[in-house]
Order: C-alpha cells, then sequence, then structure tokens
C-alpha cells in the first residue's frame, strides 16, 4: 500500500516539478510521503527562495505570510 502524502507535501511536489522537473520532484515525493503536517511544515524549511515564492503564489498567499509560518515552525 502505496504512502499518504499531506496536501503542502502535493503543493510542494508541483511547484518542485514545475521549478526542477518531474525526476527531481518525485524523489521529494517519496522523502514527504508518510510525513504529517508538522513534519512537512518543517521540512519546507530547506526549500529556497524561488521555490517558497512559488509555494506561495500557488497556495494563494503572500510569501511574508509563508515565512511567518517557517519561522513560527522553527520556533517549535
Amino acid at each position: 500500500m502505496a504512502k499518504k502524502i499531506d496536501y503542502l507535501a502535493e503543493e510542494i511536489i508541483q511547484v518542485l516539478e514545475q521549478n526542477h522537473g518531474k525526476p527531481y520532484a518525485e524523489e521529494k515525493r517519496a522523502e514527504l510521503s508518510g510525513k504529517d503536517r508538522f513534519q512537512v511544515l518543517v521540512w519546507m524549511n530547506t526549500l529556497d527562495k524561488k521555490n517558497l515564492e512559488t509555494l506561495a503564489n500557488r497556495l494563494s498567499i503572500s510569501p511574508d505570510a509563508l515565512d511567518i509560518t517557517r519561522n513560527t515552525v522553527r520556533a517549535l
């Protein structure tokens, strides 16, 4: 049975596919599969500025709002 993938993780995968291609995105899909939302939020801190901006746009939030979330997660 395939591991579930969180909604946010799926959005990240789509960003990675757009910015880096399908092979890279599929590698990260395997890494993110089975992670819960908090673990995905922690993992999201590995993304660079371009991917974070693309993700924020995809989620219809400002890059600043996404940074606030990332900073909060890092503090926990």
